[in-house]
């Protein structure tokens, strides 16, 4: 059950409107603290970059169409994990997520010459709610269930790998985009809670939950790697579309 994520990185899980801003590129953005390719330390200004960037997703950033991040809220999350002991596919929706943008960068690793970037980001505590749809097995236990859930996940640890490229427009702007991203995270701590609405009072329902709330932690580590791939393609679709907002010069002037 892994939400978590849907979460962690970053934190870009919104859905972009559709208006005349759409294709606005900015020519200047107090949002972006820009880096020299030529500095020894540009790891460092990226960090403070990152840093800088964190009160801006509170509040959202209206000339970009990205919406207040606190709290992060995402619409549809399916995750589909089909080996091991634990074979289920789950959708959450209407998922409310309160702590995203408390994110601190702990090591940042760039090579400017091929756009990569190794980045570990910690959050010290996610507070996640919504609603889910779930079918599978557990333990090879048929199991099928509808309802709501809340989960609060400490000191959640993530490492991200990205590549990017660089895309042209017809009038010579250059942009940066995601050619590939993975994402891995770990929990320190987790505490977690579903109510089905379908079976809550009977006693198989009763069972279920009590099923479902004891194998919550084995469920989220076999669904880990699922998850972090589903999101990792979710965050690309999401932030390709922004970067079109930001042209190259406004990150490294000097490209």
């Amino acid at each position: 059950m892994k939400i978590v994520l849907g979460i962690l990185l970053m934190c870009f899980s919104w859905t972009l409107g559709h208006s005349e801003k759409e294709n606005t590129v900015l020519d200047t953005a107090e949002f972006i603290l820009p880096c020299q390719i030529s500095d020894p330390d540009i790891d460092e200004c990226i960090i403070k970059g990152l840093n800088h960037l964190r009160p801006y997703l509170k509040k959202g950033i209206e000339e970009i169409q990205l919406p207040s991040m606190e709290p992060l809220e995402i619409g549809e999350l399916v995750i589909d994990n089909s080996q091991g002991l634990f074979i289920l596919k789950a959708t959450f929706f209407n998922v409310v997520v309160n702590g995203p943008t408390e994110y601190s960068i702990k090591s940042l690793k760039s090579d400017v010459s091929t756009l990569t970037a190794d980045i570990r980001i910690g959050i010290p505590k996610l507070d996640i709610r919504g609603s889910y749809n779930m079918k599978g097995n557990i333990l090879r236990i048929p199991v099928t269930s509808h309802g709501t859930f809340s989960c609060i996940f400490y000191d959640i640890d993530v490492v991200a790998k990205v590549r990017a490229g660089v895309l042209t427009n017809d009038k010579g702007i250059k942009f940066l985009q995601i050619a590939e991203l993975t994402i891995d995270f770990r929990l320190k701590k987790s505490e977690f809670e579903i109510q089905d609405l379908l079976l809550q009072k009977t006693a198989i329902g009763a069972n279920l939950v009590q099923l479902l709330n004891r194998f919550s932690e084995e469920i989220m580590e076999a669904t880990r790697p699922t998850t972090s791939s589903v999101l990792a393609h979710h965050f690309k679709e999401i932030l390709n579309p922004v970067l079109l907002h930001l042209p190259l010069k406004l990150f490294l002037p000097d490209a």
